[in-house]
């Protein structure tokens, strides 16, 4: 392949992109450090996502996400599982699977999968929490597993943990293990209360007409 000459003026050929890229950079940086004071606004998002589990866990009884118990350690703190552990009901927010074997065919359009990869979801007492997943699912041939965080409502999820899952303390990040960073939590909280919310509209047109209010 024949080497792209230089411009006529030295310059490079991405000068110009790049430094425009770089300056807004720069310039997105200087508004986050305003913004939150010097701290990573990553660690910010982290608190904000925290605490707005913390808002909806009140309404946890009526959540659309799909039930289960967690297991967690009795106290906080690395000493926490050497004093036993607590059950804790958990509604799940995201499933991420990192790894994906196809096992068998069922029928002409159904497929089953042993999957592993970990479950992101929101403790009774308004707490984020990650687990590990080992399970066997069934999806559509059209449909793929990415290495993605997939929403609790998604059908490649259903049915996911189907046993008591062993938990601990979300931590934010990137690290797949956390299944999803603050800002795509921030946005699965409020899926969560959006579909509760229209939920209780529903009812409530609904009983208004009952009643005839």
């Amino acid at each position: 392949m024949a080497a792209v000459p230089p411009p006529v003026d030295g310059s490079s050929p991405t000068a110009g992109p790049l430094t425009s890229v770089l300056a807004g950079l720069s310039e997105a940086a200087v508004e986050l450090t305003a913004l939150t004071g010097g701290v990573a606004a990553a660690d910010v998002l982290t608190e904000l996502a925290r605490g707005s589990a913390l808002e909806l866990a009140q309404y946890f009884e009526d959540l659309p996400n799909p039930v289960f118990n967690g297991i967690v350690p009795q106290a906080s703190g690395w000493r926490g599982w050497l004093r036993g552990s607590r059950t804790v009901r958990h509604r799940v927010l995201a499933v991420r699977y990192t790894v994906a074997e196809p096992m068998l065919s069922i029928g002409s359009n159904m497929v089953s999968f042993d999957v592993m990869g970990f479950l992101l979801a929101i403790g009774e007492d308004g707490t984020l929490r990650t687990g590990a997943v080992n399970e066997s699912i069934s999806i559509d041939t059209s449909s793929t597993l990415p290495d993605i965080a997939l929403p609790f409502f998604d059908e490649r999820v259903r049915n996911v943990p189907t046993s008591r899952t062993k938990m601990g303390v979300w931590l934010g990040g990137n690290d797949p293990a956390q299944v999803a960073p603050p800002e795509a939590v921030l946005e699965l909280l409020r899926l969560s209360a959006t579909r509760l919310h229209q939920q209780k509209q529903a009812q409530g047109r609904l009983l208004r007409r009952l009643l005839g209010a």
